[in-house]
């Protein structure tokens, strides 16, 4: 009596023939070719299929084009700010007012920023004229003008702890004060008119103190 020889097949060596019966790649085969992961052999065979595969080629130009958002140093700050945004919305109530205390207890003032995930400035007609962030990213900034050329300035942080506290904003002799409340599921915010007369780049925007909170 023979005996008949067992290969084991793995999950994804099933998924990956269902998706050749099906006449498409895999997401496994998509990303790694356009990653530059796979082995040379698989690299060649597809290569080879997306020659007759305009479909998966586009497929494969996205993740190129989506992937490239987050390589080389630019990548690694977007991650960075990504990671500190993870953070500060894990933080609780005591924490994040802590974190804020200490934080303008240092005198740290709002430095220049970058506005990877600044909110959406396009479609509100307003010009901004600039923008910042505290040290450690906790409070962001935004100043703009508006169509009827009012300044004002926008706060946000994703440190949902930080609902209800109220912060005093103050540019030289000029101050006002706002309470941060819920925006969006994941994001406070809160906005103030500025006096025409501040002098923003004599005295750059800073956080003088703050109150309440949960």
């Amino acid at each position: 009596m023979t005996e008949r020889s067992k290969t084991k097949v793995s999950p994804e060596s099933l998924d990956r023939l269902f998706d050749k019966l099906a006449g498409g790649l895999s997401d496994e085969d998509v990303v790694g070719y356009a990653l530059n992961r796979l082995s040379p052999e698989d690299a060649l065979r597809i290569k080879a299929q997306l020659a007759s595969m305009p479909e998966e080629q586009a497929r494969v130009d996205r993740v190129r084009h989506e992937s490239a958002a987050w390589s080389g140093d630019t990548g690694n700050e977007r991650l960075d700010r990504l990671a500190r945004r993870i953070e500060h919305a894990s933080l609780t109530p005591g924490e994040a007012v802590a974190r804020l205390r200490a934080a303008i207890g240092r005198a740290v003032r709002l430095v220049p920023y970058q506005p990877a995930f600044l909110a959406d400035d396009r479609g509100s007609g307003d010009e901004v004229v600039d923008k910042g962030e505290t040290a450690d990213g906790l409070i962001r900034w935004r100043i703009s003008r508006t169509p009827d050329r009012d300044l004002r300035a926008s706060v946000w942080t994703w440190a949902v702890g930080l609902a209800g506290v109220r912060l005093r904003l103050r540019s030289g002799a000029w101050s006002a004060e706002c309470i941060l409340e819920l925006k969006t599921t994941d994001e406070l915010g809160a906005e103030v008119p500025i006096d025409d007369n501040v002098d923003l780049k004599a005295n750059p925007l800073s956080i003088e103190a703050i109150e309440g909170g949960r």
